[in-house]
């Protein structure tokens, strides 16, 4: 993608990947040959990745979200 994702909050991931997903998934159902699909299922592949990473590093960053297991070895 031609843009920085890490700049993007979680909700906004989140429609970008829905609104990308949703037209790859239209794209398929009218016919497109999945290779016609490649650069689409590689934006959602890489908004796939960012959302993950905006996620784990939201909970890692909040002690509270953490399971009482997750804090002995701290």
């Amino acid at each position: 993608m031609n843009f920085n994702l890490s700049d993007y909050d979680v909700d906004s991931l989140r429609a970008l990947y829905e609104k990308e997903n949703e037209n790859l998934k239209t794209r398929l159902l009218n016919g497109a040959q999945w290779e016609d699909v490649k650069e689409l299922r590689f934006r959602i592949t890489e908004l796939s990745i960012a959302l993950s990473k905006k996620i784990k590093s939201i909970q890692g960053a909040n002690p509270a979200e953490s399971t009482s297991s997750d804090m002995e070895g701290r």
